[in-house]
């Protein structure tokens, strides 16, 4: 092996003849090729040599690992060339702010949720409104920048918008509804959950109570077009049955 070989091996000048045998004794300084003498490698040729081999070597390498242009369907554009206009850029549309209906007919949207409040405009039939709130079967709605409420039959409702107007109609007509801690619809029955302090009423409050809050759910599903009309479970915190009312047999209190 040569002194000073990186890759392990001697390395000489190319033979003057194909049928000529080199014959590498020692290193550089000491190469005779048979019946032709071979002339003397200085130890500058050799690391020149080493290391054009060195860089081949590594160009070899670099275009195997990483080819040798661009991939065929990549961009070489400059940074300066890249498309990155307001217009190029895609948006998430925002959220509506609110739900909105048409209405069934021409009607007026009035200050107050009351038939006899004022009248802030009066609005065609198939006209668009957003619906902000609802309350005593009233909707609060939103109309070319005018706001006020309508009466919530006035729209083209969904089965849901229905038992919502139906709901707020009923528990702003009911007594004692402060007792009515949650209220919701299920499987087409109204459903009301009672406060504790229910169970410290005399029998016949109870029933009064009950009696009430049936007829004005009567009321707001005959207002919402609800029909046949569900009957109304009344369930303690811990989903008990404490009384009911149904449309044809009235109220009934089991506890």
């Amino acid at each position: 092996m040569g002194v000073g070989d990186p890759f392990g091996m001697s390395i000489a000048h190319i033979c003057p003849s194909k049928n000529s045998r080199l014959i590498v004794t020692g290193n550089f300084d000491h190469c005779t090729l048979e019946g032709v003498p071979v002339p003397r490698v200085t130890m500058q040729e050799q690391r020149n040599l080493v290391t054009t081999l060195s860089l081949l070597l590594l160009s070899v390498t670099a275009i195997m690992l990483f080819g040798c242009g661009p991939r065929q369907g990549t961009s070489v554009l400059p940074d300066a060339q890249l498309d990155i206009s307001e217009s190029s850029v895609v948006r998430k549309p925002m959220p509506d702010p609110y739900t909105e209906r048409t209405l069934r007919t021409r009607s007026n949207i009035r200050a107050e949720p009351s038939t006899t409040s004022g009248i802030v405009a009066t609005l065609r039939g198939d006209a668009l409104v957003g619906l902000l709130g609802l309350e005593d079967g009233w909707y609060n709605v939103v109309a070319d920048s005018v706001t006020g409420w309508i009466w919530a039959p006035l729209l083209n409702m969904t089965d849901a918008d229905r038992w919502e107007a139906a709901i707020s109609y009923s528990l702003s007509k009911s007594e004692n509804n402060s007792l009515f801690v949650a209220k919701y619809s299920k499987d087409r029955t109204m459903v009301i959950v009672l406060d504790i302090s229910w169970r410290n009423l005399s029998d016949m409050r109870k029933l009064q109570i009950v009696s009430v809050a049936g007829e004005a759910w009567r009321r707001g599903c005959n207002h919402m077009g609800i029909d046949p009309i569900p009957e109304i479970r009344f369930m303690s915190n811990t989903e008990v049955q404490i009384a009911k009312w149904h449309a044809f047999w009235g109220p009934e209190v089991m506890h």
